[in-house]
C-alpha cells in the first residue's frame, strides 16, 4: 500500500459521505484555460459597451493563441485586435512591486523574470 492509497482509504472511510461519488471543484472541470475573474469581467464589459464579440477562456475555442505560443486574454477577430488584462500579482505591476526584482510571485517566478517574460511576449505581438 502506498501513502497516497492509504490517504485515499482514510478519506473514503472517515470523510466521504455515503453514496457521494465525487467532490467537484467549485468552478467545475470544463474551463482548462486559467484566466482571472478581473479579466473576464473586463472583457464582458468591453463586449457589451463596444458591441463586439471577444474570444476568451470561456469561449468555445478557449483563449486565442498569438504567434503559435502566446495566449491572450481576449481577441476580437473582426478587428484583428488582442486584449491583455495584466493583473498586478501575475504580471508584476510596477506600481505594486516597484524595483523588488527578486521578490517571488505566486507563479513561482521573480518580479524580474516575470517582467522579462511579459516584455518578450509583448514584443512578439
Amino acid at each position: 500500500m502506498t501513502i497516497a492509497s492509504a490517504c485515499m482509504k482514510h478519506f473514503r472511510l472517515n470523510h466521504l459521505q455515503p453514496d457521494h461519488l465525487a467532490i467537484v471543484p467549485e468552478k467545475g472541470y470544463e474551463n482548462i484555460d486559467n484566466q482571472s475573474e478581473l479579466a473576464l469581467k473586463y472583457l464582458q464589459w468591453y463586449e457589451e459597451t463596444k458591441g463586439v464579440e471577444i474570444q476568451s477562456a470561456h469561449s468555445e475555442g478557449g483563449e486565442f493563441v498569438v504567434a503559435g505560443k502566446y495566449k491572450v486574454d481576449g481577441y476580437i477577430e473582426a478587428e484583428d485586435r488582442a486584449i491583455e488584462v495584466n493583473g498586478c500579482v501575475w504580471h508584476a505591476c510596477q506600481k505594486c512591486f516597484g524595483d523588488e526584482l527578486d521578490k517571488i510571485l505566486p507563479n513561482g517566478k521573480t518580479v524580474g523574470e516575470t517582467r522579462e517574460d511579459d516584455g518578450k511576449r509583448l514584443e512578439n505581438n
